[in-house]
């Protein structure tokens, strides 16, 4: 049997410059996805670019958001190389 909507546990990488931008989209995940705000840990990449497997390990599911101005290509952003090595 799955694991139950009260205890699932998301972790999603926001990656935003402009704090109106990273509340809405943090509002919007909340709405949409019927999970406590308790459930999701949102990590904005931009201020926090240090991430590594200690931030997902316990995670049902890791989302990467982001914005336009971003490009998974451009590897000059600081926190471009640690999202790779989650991603592996």
């Amino acid at each position: 049997m799955g694991t139950p909507r009260t205890s699932l546990r998301l972790v999603i990488f926001q990656i935003r410059t402009h704090l109106a931008s990273k509340l809405q989209e943090q509002g919007c995940f909340i709405e949409r996805s019927n999970l406590a705000r308790r459930q999701i840990e949102f990590i904005n990449v931009v201020d926090t670019p240090n991430v590594g497997w200690k931030h997902v390990e316990n995670a049902h599911a890791v989302i990467i958001g982001g914005a336009g101005a971003f490009s998974v290509s451009d590897t000059t952003h600081p926190f471009t190389d640690p999202l790779i090595e989650i991603i592996h």
